[in-house]
Protein backbone atom coordinates (compact mmCIF):
# COMPACT_ATOMS: atom_id res chain seq x y z
CA UNK A 1 0.00 0.00 0.00
CA UNK A 2 1.22 3.76 -0.21
CA UNK A 3 1.23 6.35 1.61
CA UNK A 4 -2.58 7.16 1.36
CA UNK A 5 -3.43 3.61 2.36
CA UNK A 6 -2.85 3.20 6.41
CA UNK A 7 -3.40 -0.61 7.12
CA UNK A 8 -1.18 -2.61 8.73
CA UNK A 9 -0.72 -5.83 6.92
CA UNK A 10 -0.58 -9.17 9.49
CA UNK A 11 2.64 -10.93 8.73
CA UNK A 12 2.84 -14.39 8.76
CA UNK A 13 3.32 -16.02 12.35
CA UNK A 14 7.00 -17.36 11.07
CA UNK A 15 7.50 -14.13 9.53
CA UNK A 16 11.17 -13.58 10.90
CA UNK A 17 11.39 -9.51 10.91
CA UNK A 18 15.56 -9.11 10.81
CA UNK A 19 15.24 -10.93 7.21
CA UNK A 20 12.21 -8.93 6.51
CA UNK A 21 14.36 -8.02 2.56
CA UNK A 22 15.45 -11.48 1.76
CA UNK A 23 11.74 -12.80 2.82
CA UNK A 24 9.88 -9.96 0.44
CA UNK A 25 12.41 -10.90 -2.48
CA UNK A 26 11.72 -14.60 -2.44
CA UNK A 27 7.88 -13.91 -1.35
CA UNK A 28 8.35 -16.30 1.42
CA UNK A 29 5.60 -14.78 3.64
CA UNK A 30 2.45 -12.78 2.00
CA UNK A 31 1.28 -10.31 4.35
CA UNK A 32 -2.65 -10.57 5.11
CA UNK A 33 -5.12 -8.28 3.30
CA UNK A 34 -6.39 -5.67 5.53
CA UNK A 35 -10.04 -7.15 5.08
CA UNK A 36 -11.34 -10.44 5.50
CA UNK A 37 -8.06 -11.94 7.01
CA UNK A 38 -9.24 -14.09 10.09
CA UNK A 39 -8.18 -17.19 8.62
CA UNK A 40 -4.66 -15.88 7.95
CA UNK A 41 -4.35 -14.57 11.73
CA UNK A 42 -5.24 -18.14 13.10
CA UNK A 43 -4.95 -20.39 10.70
CA UNK A 44 -7.31 -23.43 11.26
CA UNK A 45 -4.54 -26.19 10.42
CA UNK A 46 -2.17 -24.80 13.03
CA UNK A 47 -4.12 -24.46 16.01
CA UNK A 48 -7.55 -26.32 15.81
CA UNK A 49 -6.00 -29.18 17.18
CA UNK A 50 -5.29 -27.64 20.70
CA UNK A 51 -7.19 -24.19 19.91
CA UNK A 52 -10.33 -25.94 19.08
CA UNK A 53 -12.62 -23.07 21.01
CA UNK A 54 -11.24 -20.31 19.02
CA UNK A 55 -13.33 -20.94 15.68
CA UNK A 56 -16.51 -20.60 15.50
CA UNK A 57 -20.09 -22.04 14.85
CA UNK A 58 -21.84 -20.73 11.87
CA UNK A 59 -25.49 -20.44 11.09
CA UNK A 60 -27.33 -18.01 9.03
CA UNK A 61 -30.19 -16.60 11.06
CA UNK A 62 -29.28 -16.30 15.02
CA UNK A 63 -32.47 -17.42 16.46
CA UNK A 64 -33.87 -16.96 19.68
CA UNK A 65 -33.02 -20.48 20.90
CA UNK A 66 -29.24 -19.71 19.49
CA UNK A 67 -29.39 -22.88 17.29
CA UNK A 68 -26.00 -23.74 15.10
CA UNK A 69 -24.98 -25.79 12.12
CA UNK A 70 -21.67 -28.02 12.98
CA UNK A 71 -17.95 -26.41 13.46
CA UNK A 72 -16.83 -25.23 9.94
CA UNK A 73 -14.02 -26.83 8.33
CA UNK A 74 -10.71 -26.33 7.53
CA UNK A 75 -10.08 -24.15 4.86
CA UNK A 76 -11.13 -20.22 4.35
CA UNK A 77 -14.52 -21.58 5.36
CA UNK A 78 -14.47 -20.51 8.52
CA UNK A 79 -14.58 -17.81 11.33
CA UNK A 80 -12.94 -17.24 15.01
CA UNK A 81 -14.65 -17.28 17.72
CA UNK A 82 -14.04 -14.13 19.12
CA UNK A 83 -15.53 -15.12 22.93
CA UNK A 84 -13.53 -18.58 22.79
CA UNK A 85 -16.63 -20.25 23.36
CA UNK A 86 -16.86 -18.44 26.66
CA UNK A 87 -13.32 -20.07 27.82
CA UNK A 88 -11.52 -17.53 29.77
CA UNK A 89 -8.16 -19.02 29.92
CA UNK A 90 -8.27 -19.81 25.93
CA UNK A 91 -9.57 -16.45 25.16
CA UNK A 92 -6.80 -14.67 26.95
CA UNK A 93 -4.38 -16.79 24.69
CA UNK A 94 -6.40 -15.81 21.60
CA UNK A 95 -6.04 -12.03 22.49
CA UNK A 96 -2.18 -12.35 23.36
CA UNK A 97 -1.39 -14.42 20.13
CA UNK A 98 -3.17 -11.78 18.09
CA UNK A 99 -1.48 -8.66 19.89
CA UNK A 100 2.23 -10.72 18.99
CA UNK A 101 1.15 -11.21 15.16
CA UNK A 102 0.11 -7.41 15.84
CA UNK A 103 3.51 -6.15 17.45
CA UNK A 104 5.56 -8.46 14.98
CA UNK A 105 3.90 -6.33 11.78
CA UNK A 106 4.66 -3.54 13.58
CA UNK A 107 8.16 -4.15 14.23
CA UNK A 108 8.22 -4.86 10.13
CA UNK A 109 6.82 -1.73 9.26
CA UNK A 110 9.45 0.18 11.61
CA UNK A 111 12.37 -1.58 9.62
CA UNK A 112 11.09 -0.91 6.19
CA UNK A 113 10.49 2.75 7.09
CA UNK A 114 6.84 2.80 6.31
CA UNK A 115 4.42 4.75 8.34
CA UNK A 116 1.27 2.57 8.62
CA UNK A 117 -0.78 2.16 11.60
CA UNK A 118 -4.26 0.89 11.48
CA UNK A 119 -5.03 -2.26 12.57
CA UNK A 120 -8.19 -4.16 11.03
CA UNK A 121 -8.78 -7.70 11.36
CA UNK A 122 -12.22 -9.34 10.20
CA UNK A 123 -14.48 -12.07 9.52
CA UNK A 124 -14.17 -13.87 6.47
CA UNK A 125 -16.22 -12.90 3.32
CA UNK A 126 -19.79 -14.77 3.15
CA UNK A 127 -19.25 -16.88 5.96
CA UNK A 128 -21.66 -16.16 9.25
CA UNK A 129 -20.43 -14.88 12.77
CA UNK A 130 -20.23 -17.79 15.55
CA UNK A 131 -23.61 -18.23 17.58
CA UNK A 132 -21.77 -20.49 19.66
CA UNK A 133 -24.02 -19.90 23.65
CA UNK A 134 -21.33 -17.52 24.57
CA UNK A 135 -21.70 -15.81 21.44
CA UNK A 136 -25.39 -15.70 21.31
CA UNK A 137 -25.44 -14.05 24.85
CA UNK A 138 -22.98 -11.29 23.84
CA UNK A 139 -25.38 -10.55 20.66
CA UNK A 140 -28.67 -10.86 22.52
CA UNK A 141 -27.26 -8.75 25.15
CA UNK A 142 -25.50 -5.90 22.83
CA UNK A 143 -28.72 -5.41 20.74
CA UNK A 144 -28.97 -8.68 18.28
CA UNK A 145 -25.63 -7.63 16.61
CA UNK A 146 -22.67 -9.80 16.36
CA UNK A 147 -20.25 -6.84 16.40
CA UNK A 148 -20.08 -6.53 19.86
CA UNK A 149 -18.03 -9.47 19.85
CA UNK A 150 -15.95 -8.01 17.64
CA UNK A 151 -15.60 -4.50 19.63
CA UNK A 152 -15.11 -6.33 22.67
CA UNK A 153 -11.72 -8.61 21.08
CA UNK A 154 -10.37 -5.70 19.63
CA UNK A 155 -10.36 -3.94 23.16
CA UNK A 156 -8.47 -6.79 24.93
CA UNK A 157 -6.12 -6.73 22.13
CA UNK A 158 -5.52 -3.20 21.85
CA UNK A 159 -4.54 -2.44 25.50
CA UNK A 160 -2.17 -5.79 25.10
CA UNK A 161 -0.58 -4.29 22.50
CA UNK A 162 -0.22 -0.96 24.01
CA UNK A 163 1.05 -2.56 27.34
CA UNK A 164 3.57 -4.37 24.84
CA UNK A 165 4.88 -0.90 23.54
CA UNK A 166 5.03 0.36 26.95
CA UNK A 167 7.53 -2.22 27.91
CA UNK A 168 10.98 -2.64 27.94
CA UNK A 169 10.72 -4.63 24.79
CA UNK A 170 8.11 -2.77 22.54
CA UNK A 171 9.52 0.78 23.74
CA UNK A 172 11.39 1.35 20.65
CA UNK A 173 7.92 0.64 18.17
CA UNK A 174 6.16 3.27 20.13
CA UNK A 175 3.35 4.14 17.63
CA UNK A 176 -0.13 5.63 17.34
CA UNK A 177 -1.72 2.34 16.49
CA UNK A 178 -5.30 2.10 16.20
CA UNK A 179 -8.14 -0.72 15.43
CA UNK A 180 -10.73 -0.90 13.52
CA UNK A 181 -13.71 -3.55 13.24
CA UNK A 182 -15.52 -4.50 10.10
CA UNK A 183 -18.62 -3.48 10.35
CA UNK A 184 -20.31 -5.80 7.21
CA UNK A 185 -23.06 -7.49 6.76
CA UNK A 186 -23.95 -8.91 10.23
CA UNK A 187 -21.82 -5.94 11.56
CA UNK A 188 -22.99 -3.49 9.65
CA UNK A 189 -25.84 -1.75 12.38
CA UNK A 190 -24.18 0.42 14.95
CA UNK A 191 -24.77 -1.09 18.52
CA UNK A 192 -26.22 1.72 20.00
CA UNK A 193 -29.02 3.87 21.17
CA UNK A 194 -30.29 7.21 21.25
CA UNK A 195 -30.20 9.29 24.01
CA UNK A 196 -33.33 11.40 23.98
CA UNK A 197 -31.81 13.91 26.35
CA UNK A 198 -28.35 14.87 24.73
CA UNK A 199 -29.52 13.24 21.08
CA UNK A 200 -26.52 11.28 20.58
CA UNK A 201 -26.08 7.55 20.30
CA UNK A 202 -24.63 5.56 23.01
CA UNK A 203 -23.23 2.04 23.43
CA UNK A 204 -26.10 -0.55 24.12
CA UNK A 205 -26.08 -2.03 27.95
CA UNK A 206 -22.79 0.48 28.23
CA UNK A 207 -20.72 -1.52 25.49
CA UNK A 208 -18.25 1.38 24.66
CA UNK A 209 -15.12 1.27 22.14
CA UNK A 210 -11.31 2.10 23.73
CA UNK A 211 -9.89 5.38 22.26
CA UNK A 212 -8.21 3.63 19.40
CA UNK A 213 -10.73 1.30 18.45
CA UNK A 214 -12.79 2.50 15.12
CA UNK A 215 -14.96 1.00 12.64
CA UNK A 216 -14.20 0.37 8.99
CA UNK A 217 -17.89 1.03 7.62
CA UNK A 218 -18.76 -0.97 4.49
CA UNK A 219 -21.57 0.48 3.46
CA UNK A 220 -23.39 -2.85 1.81
CA UNK A 221 -26.68 -3.45 3.24
CA UNK A 222 -28.36 0.15 4.04
CA UNK A 223 -27.19 2.26 1.53
CA UNK A 224 -29.02 3.19 -1.87
CA UNK A 225 -26.80 4.26 -4.06
CA UNK A 226 -28.89 5.22 -6.83
CA UNK A 227 -29.53 8.49 -4.43
CA UNK A 228 -28.54 11.32 -2.82
CA UNK A 229 -27.18 10.34 0.85
CA UNK A 230 -29.70 12.85 1.86
CA UNK A 231 -32.96 11.28 0.10
CA UNK A 232 -35.21 9.31 1.97
CA UNK A 233 -34.20 5.85 1.02
CA UNK A 234 -30.70 6.56 2.96
CA UNK A 235 -32.60 7.54 5.64
CA UNK A 236 -31.36 4.12 7.66
CA UNK A 237 -27.58 4.65 6.36
CA UNK A 238 -26.99 7.96 7.91
CA UNK A 239 -28.60 7.26 11.15
CA UNK A 240 -26.25 4.18 11.10
CA UNK A 241 -23.13 6.62 9.84
CA UNK A 242 -24.62 8.84 12.88
CA UNK A 243 -24.70 5.93 15.53
CA UNK A 244 -20.72 4.90 14.30
CA UNK A 245 -19.92 7.85 14.36
CA UNK A 246 -20.57 8.89 18.05
CA UNK A 247 -19.98 5.05 19.46
CA UNK A 248 -16.39 5.53 18.06
CA UNK A 249 -15.82 9.32 18.79
CA UNK A 250 -15.44 9.69 15.01
CA UNK A 251 -12.98 7.40 14.34
CA UNK A 252 -15.05 6.05 11.16
CA UNK A 253 -13.21 4.62 8.05
CA UNK A 254 -15.67 4.51 5.24
CA UNK A 255 -15.87 1.41 2.71
CA UNK A 256 -18.65 2.29 -0.02
CA UNK A 257 -19.27 0.41 -3.42
CA UNK A 258 -19.69 1.56 -7.20
CA UNK A 259 -20.36 -0.68 -9.38
CA UNK A 260 -22.62 -3.91 -9.61
CA UNK A 261 -20.59 -7.50 -8.91
CA UNK A 262 -22.94 -9.29 -11.01
CA UNK A 263 -23.05 -7.37 -13.77
CA UNK A 264 -19.66 -5.96 -13.86
CA UNK A 265 -19.32 -4.33 -17.05
CA UNK A 266 -22.62 -2.55 -17.00
CA UNK A 267 -23.28 0.51 -16.20
CA UNK A 268 -24.11 1.25 -12.47
CA UNK A 269 -25.99 4.52 -12.20
CA UNK A 270 -24.30 6.08 -8.36
CA UNK A 271 -23.82 9.20 -9.61
CA UNK A 272 -26.82 10.78 -7.79
CA UNK A 273 -24.62 9.36 -4.63
CA UNK A 274 -21.50 10.46 -5.16
CA UNK A 275 -21.63 13.58 -5.35
CA UNK A 276 -20.02 16.97 -3.50
CA UNK A 277 -22.94 16.89 -0.96
CA UNK A 278 -21.62 13.14 -0.14
CA UNK A 279 -18.42 13.36 0.34
CA UNK A 280 -18.89 16.59 2.22
CA UNK A 281 -21.20 14.95 4.11
CA UNK A 282 -19.21 11.66 5.21
CA UNK A 283 -15.93 14.20 5.60
CA UNK A 284 -17.78 16.30 8.48
CA UNK A 285 -19.19 12.52 9.76
CA UNK A 286 -15.69 11.57 11.67
CA UNK A 287 -14.13 10.49 7.87
CA UNK A 288 -10.81 8.70 8.78
CA UNK A 289 -10.38 6.91 5.73
CA UNK A 290 -12.77 6.68 2.21
CA UNK A 291 -12.22 3.89 -0.33
CA UNK A 292 -14.62 3.29 -3.39
CA UNK A 293 -14.95 -0.38 -4.30
CA UNK A 294 -15.62 0.14 -7.96
CA UNK A 295 -13.81 -1.25 -11.12
CA UNK A 296 -10.53 -1.64 -10.01
CA UNK A 297 -8.53 -4.46 -11.66
CA UNK A 298 -10.04 -3.20 -15.26
CA UNK A 299 -7.72 -0.14 -15.66
CA UNK A 300 -7.41 0.83 -19.01
CA UNK A 301 -9.92 -0.68 -20.72
CA UNK A 302 -12.83 0.98 -18.24
CA UNK A 303 -16.41 0.68 -19.58
CA UNK A 304 -20.06 1.80 -18.41
CA UNK A 305 -18.50 5.27 -17.78
CA UNK A 306 -16.03 3.70 -15.06
CA UNK A 307 -13.54 6.31 -16.36
CA UNK A 308 -15.72 9.32 -16.11
CA UNK A 309 -16.63 7.68 -12.02
CA UNK A 310 -12.82 7.13 -11.58
CA UNK A 311 -11.88 11.23 -12.15
CA UNK A 312 -14.73 12.56 -10.35
CA UNK A 313 -13.93 10.34 -7.40
CA UNK A 314 -10.40 11.06 -7.25
CA UNK A 315 -10.85 14.99 -7.25
CA UNK A 316 -14.21 14.59 -5.05
CA UNK A 317 -11.65 12.87 -2.75
CA UNK A 318 -8.61 15.29 -2.81
CA UNK A 319 -11.56 18.02 -2.49
CA UNK A 320 -14.82 17.58 -1.51
CA UNK A 321 -15.70 21.19 -2.24
CA UNK A 322 -15.08 20.54 -6.05
CA UNK A 323 -18.24 21.17 -8.30
CA UNK A 324 -19.11 17.45 -9.43
CA UNK A 325 -21.00 18.97 -12.30
CA UNK A 326 -18.68 21.26 -13.52
CA UNK A 327 -16.44 18.50 -13.97
CA UNK A 328 -18.57 16.35 -15.49
CA UNK A 329 -18.60 18.54 -18.52
CA UNK A 330 -14.99 18.92 -18.32
CA UNK A 331 -14.51 15.60 -18.65
CA UNK A 332 -16.70 14.91 -21.35
CA UNK A 333 -15.23 18.08 -23.31
CA UNK A 334 -11.72 17.19 -22.74
CA UNK A 335 -12.37 13.27 -23.24
CA UNK A 336 -14.43 13.51 -26.17
CA UNK A 337 -13.91 16.26 -28.10
CA UNK A 338 -15.98 16.89 -30.98
CA UNK A 339 -18.26 14.33 -30.25
CA UNK A 340 -18.95 15.54 -26.41
CA UNK A 341 -22.73 16.27 -26.94
CA UNK A 342 -23.22 13.24 -28.55
CA UNK A 343 -21.48 11.07 -25.26
CA UNK A 344 -23.22 13.38 -23.16
CA UNK A 345 -26.47 12.84 -24.60
CA UNK A 346 -26.04 8.52 -24.47
CA UNK A 347 -24.79 9.26 -20.59
CA UNK A 348 -28.13 11.12 -19.76
CA UNK A 349 -29.59 8.08 -21.53
CA UNK A 350 -28.60 6.02 -19.53
CA UNK A 351 -29.51 7.78 -16.28
CA UNK A 352 -33.48 7.70 -17.50
CA UNK A 353 -33.10 3.95 -18.02
CA UNK A 354 -31.67 3.10 -14.81
CA UNK A 355 -33.61 5.60 -13.01
CA UNK A 356 -36.92 4.10 -14.82
CA UNK A 357 -35.73 0.62 -14.02
CA UNK A 358 -34.68 1.83 -9.91
CA UNK A 359 -38.11 3.12 -9.81
CA UNK A 360 -39.79 0.37 -11.09
CA UNK A 361 -38.29 -2.51 -9.49
CA UNK A 362 -36.53 -1.11 -6.35
CA UNK A 363 -33.02 -1.61 -6.99
CA UNK A 364 -30.62 0.58 -5.28
CA UNK A 365 -28.36 -0.80 -3.13
CA UNK A 366 -25.51 -3.29 -4.24
CA UNK A 367 -27.29 -6.09 -5.57
CA UNK A 368 -26.62 -9.19 -7.33
CA UNK A 369 -29.22 -8.79 -10.09
CA UNK A 370 -29.50 -5.72 -11.98
CA UNK A 371 -26.98 -7.12 -14.49
CA UNK A 372 -28.31 -5.99 -18.56
CA UNK A 373 -31.52 -4.63 -16.91
CA UNK A 374 -29.88 -0.85 -17.36
CA UNK A 375 -29.79 -1.28 -20.78
CA UNK A 376 -32.97 -0.35 -23.08
CA UNK A 377 -33.70 -1.82 -26.82
CA UNK A 378 -33.20 2.17 -27.72
CA UNK A 379 -29.62 2.06 -25.70
CA UNK A 380 -28.82 -0.89 -27.10
CA UNK A 381 -29.84 0.13 -30.56
CA UNK A 382 -27.82 2.82 -31.28
CA UNK A 383 -24.85 0.33 -31.66
CA UNK A 384 -26.85 -2.50 -33.37
CA UNK A 385 -25.48 -0.92 -36.71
Amino acid sequence: GGEDVPFLPIYSEDYDPSVYRLARVYAREVPSAYIHNMAQLFPYERYYAEHSCWYGKLNSNIDKNGDCREDSKSGDNYNLCLSARGNSAEYDIMVKKAAQRIENSVIVEKLIGGKRNVVCISREDGIDACCCDACFNLWYKYGKTSVAAEILFFNDVAEEVERWMNSEDGASYKTDLQFVSLAYGQTECAPVVKNAASGKYEGISGLTARSNVGVLLAMISLADYSQELTAPTNAAARENLNGWRDFTDGKVYYFTYDCNFGGYIYPYDSFKFYTRSTFKSLAENGNAYFYINAQYNQSGVMTAWGGLKQYLEAKLLWDCNSDDKALTEKYFNAVYDAYAPEMKSLFNEMHAVADAVYRSKGIGSVKYSLGPMLYSRAYDSRYEA
